[in-house]
C-alpha cells in the first residue's frame, strides 16, 4: 500500500503525465525539483527512458544495495592527484588536513582575495608583501624560520621552496613510522601557521618563533603517543648535560614481540629507533650509547635480572 507522500505526489505532480515526462515548475517543492534532476542527468546518461528502466532494474536485482549503485553511477570522475597520500594521511587530524587541502588548491582566504573588505592585504607575519598563500606558507620571513626549525628537528634537509615541493618530497606511499609521522607534520605546521594568523587578525594575539615550534613538538607527540600506545615508549631529554631518563612500558614481552618502537627527544631533534629485524639509530654516539645501556636495564630489570 502506497504511502501518504506516494499519494500526494501521484496527485499533484504526476496526475498528468509519468515521472519520464513531467516538469519542475518554480512552485514545486525542493525535494521535487532535486528528484527532477536526477531523472534528467540518468536521461542524459542512459539516452532514453526504456535504458533508464533497465539500468534501475539491474540495481535492484544485482548484487549489492540499490543505494551503492546508485551512488558509483552518479558520483562525479575525477583523476587521482598526487598530493592525496600527503594530505589525507590518516594519522592527521581532520582539521590539519582540511587546512592544508585548502592551502593546496589555493583556497584560503588570505588578505589578497577578500578584495570586498577595506583591509590591508599585507601579511600579518612580516607586514612587507602581499599576503598571498604562496608567500605565507613558504616564502615569509617569519614562516620560514619557523619551517626551518621544523626540518632541522625532523631531520628534513631536503629544500622546500613551495608547498607543493613540500608535499612532493613527502607522497611516498610508504606507511612506515618517518614517513607517515613527516606527512602529518607537514599538516601540522600549516595548520599552525594559518591559526598564527588568524589569531593576530582577529584576537590581537600574537606568539614567538619558539613558542610555536614548541606546540608543533606538543601536537607531533600527541599525534605519536596515539597511534603507538602499544609499543615501548622511552622519553629522553638533556638537562643541564645530563641525561634523564623516564621509561613507560606497555607492551607484555619486549623479548618475545621484538616490535618495539622507540622514540627519543633531544636537542638534536627526534630519534627514531624501530626494532624489526634490523636496528636504525640517528643521534650522537654518546647519546645512542647511553640509550642502548638504558634499554639493556630495562630488559634485565623486565625479566628479573640484576645488572649488579
Amino acid at each position: 500500500m502506497d504511502s501518504v507522500w506516494i499519494r500526494w505526489i501521484h496527485h499533484f505532480y504526476l496526475n498528468s503525465g509519468t515521472i519520464w515526462s513531467v516538469h519542475a515548475y518554480h512552485s514545486s517543492s525542493p525535494l521535487w525539483k532535486a528528484i527532477i534532476s536526477i531523472r534528467d542527468l540518468l536521461l542524459q546518461l542512459c539516452g532514453d527512458s526504456e535504458s533508464s528502466i533497465t539500468l534501475l532494474s539491474s540495481w535492484f536485482t544485482g548484487a549489492g544495495f540499490f543505494l551503492s549503485h546508485a551512488y558509483d553511477f552518479f558520483k562525479p570522475v575525477s583523476s587521482t592527484v598526487s598530493w592525496g597520500w600527503v594530505v589525507w594521511e590518516q594519522w592527521s587530524l581532520p582539521k590539519y588536513s582540511f587546512i592544508l587541502w585548502l592551502a593546496v588548491l589555493g583556497k584560503l582566504r588570505t588578505r589578497v582575495r577578500l578584495v570586498f573588505v577595506p583591509t590591508n592585504p599585507n601579511c600579518m607575519f612580516c607586514r612587507q608583501v602581499e599576503e598571498f598563500y604562496s608567500h605565507l606558507f613558504c616564502a615569509c620571513e617569519w614562516t620560514c624560520c619557523l619551517c626551518a626549525m621544523i626540518k632541522s628537528w625532523l631531520r628534513i634537509g631536503r629544500t622546500m621552496q613551495t608547498l607543493i615541493s613540500a608535499i612532493q618530497g613527502l607522497h611516498s606511499q610508504r606507511n612506515n613510522l618517518e614517513a607517515r609521522m613527516r606527512r602529518v607534520s607537514l599538516g601540522i605546521t600549516v595548520y599552525l601557521i594559518w591559526e598564527e594568523r588568524n589569531k593576530r587578525i582577529f584576537d590581537g594575539q600574537s606568539k614567538e618563533i619558539a613558542t610555536m615550534f614548541r606546540r608543533f613538538q606538543i601536537l607531533f607527540y600527541i599525534v605519536f603517543h596515539f597511534y603507538e600506545k602499544d609499543y615501548l615508549i622511552l622519553y629522553v631529554g638533556w638537562l643541564g648535560g645530563l641525561l634523564s631518563l623516564n621509561c613507560a612500558v606497555e607492551s607484555s614481552d619486549l623479548v618475545s614481540s621484538w616490535f618495539m618502537r622507540i622514540i627519543a627527544t633531544c636537542m638534536h631533534g627526534p630519534c627514531i629507533l624501530v626494532l624489526h629485524d634490523k636496528i636504525k639509530l640517528q643521534g650522537p654516539p654518546g647519546f645512542v650509547f647511553g640509550l642502548l645501556c638504558s634499554l639493556a636495564y630495562g630488559w634485565a630489570l623486565h625479566h628479573g635480572f640484576s645488572p649488579w
